[in-house]
């Protein structure tokens, strides 16, 4: 079975545990061994699995970990184990003294969802103190669970490979962190690295703000036609290979002759909108209908299973989302993802 699926199949089976698990050893028995039981490691056999690991800590003798998983006889990943729910960031002080007592590379701490991994990439055999990867098993993606699959799944784990796949994971994910926050706020440095070649005058402190939202708005506008472009470059080699054939679950259109025609708003906000339904249902499984004011998205284009209504006007542009709240007018079609919760709540009525 397919990695992704069996860890989606595992956390099915976990949901209906979830409110009545509220120890620590309630979720190292409910979560967190029948997860690495789907990753395939063996939790009957000590020599792979070990439970109440012995770490000494200087003078301090008896200090336990909660989990060793062992490579090659060897122990590779120390497993700190919290009760569901629990904030995970208070307990690392814990982790980082066990860390520091053995021979294993890798630290993780868990709540049985949420698996924070940890190594010593910034300063040998002391751990650091943000995660490489963090991983929450209710919410995660297709991209994370690949990432899970590469740093711990028994089957493709590889051992030389996993300390140079944890490095370019950490610097990765800061790196997105800082471009994220600097695509949203631009701080002065970056707003003046984007205009010392466009700005022929003195870049003051005045023009800096001033021209602060004006790069914001670039730099989103760019990243948001250059998705549109890859979306429409694979639409039509996708209709290039199967020309003479009709996919049923094809988007539903109605009106003039040039109806079927999105405009990018449109076009950008019908993909943002199966983006944020795909961890409930399978995103080809939604469909739109032009309108003269905009697009309806429906749900295996039922008509009664319409989940929300776009209206992208010049003036003015609103969404209606098939639930008791209120018609929300947005500023860009990217605030779409400030109503993830109602419209993941739209498409669990009609899922089945």
């Amino acid at each position: 079975m397919e990695f992704n699926q069996k860890v989606r199949d595992f956390v099915k089976q976990c949901e209906a545990k979830l409110p009545h698990i509220n120890s620590e050893e309630g979720t190292k028995v409910a979560l967190v061994l029948p997860f690495l039981r789907t990753l395939g490691y063996d939790t009957t056999d000590p020599c792979e699995v070990s439970l109440e690991f012995t770490a000494d800590v200087g003078i301090k003798k008896g200090e336990k970990v909660d989990i060793v998983v062992s490579v090659n006889s060897q122990p590779t990943f120390l497993i700190e184990v919290k009760p569901y729910g629990s904030d995970l960031s208070v307990h690392d002080t814990q982790l980082f003294r066990y860390f520091t007592a053995t021979n294993a590379n890798f630290a993780i701490l868990t709540d049985g969802i949420t698996y924070k991994f940890f190594s010593d990439l910034e300063s040998t055999n002391k751990l650091d103190r943000q995660p490489f990867l963090e991983v929450n098993l209710l919410e995660a993606d297709d991209a994370q669970l690949a990432r899970l699959q590469q740093v711990f799944d028994k089957k493709t784990l590889d051992l030389t490979e996993l300390p140079s796949v944890a490095r370019d994971l950490k610097f990765t994910n800061k790196i997105k962190e800082k471009a994220k926050e600097e695509f949203r706020n631009p701080g002065d440095e970056f707003v003046r690295f984007w205009l010392k070649d466009a700005w022929s005058g003195r870049l003051t402190q005045k023009i800096v703000d001033e021209m602060r939202p004006v790069v914001r708005a670039a730099l989103n506008q760019y990243v948001n036609e250059m998705i549109n472009d890859r979306l429409r470059s694979a639409m039509e080699q996708g209709d290039d290979a199967q020309p003479e054939e009709k996919d049923e679950k094809e988007p539903v259109v109605s009106g003039s002759k040039d109806s079927k025609a999105l405009n990018d708003e449109e076009f950008e906000g019908y993909y943002i909108i199966k983006s944020i339904v795909r961890r409930d249902v399978d995103p080809n499984r939604l469909t739109y209908e032009k309108t003269t004011s905009g697009i309806s998205v429906r749900l295996d284009n039922k008509l009664r299973q319409w989940l929300c209504r776009l209206r992208m006007g010049k003036l003015k542009k609103c969404v209606d989302v098939n639930d008791e709240g209120d018609t929300r007018e947005i500023s860009n079609i990217n605030d779409l993802f400030e109503l993830e919760d109602r419209l993941r709540d739209a498409v669990r009525k009609f899922a089945k």
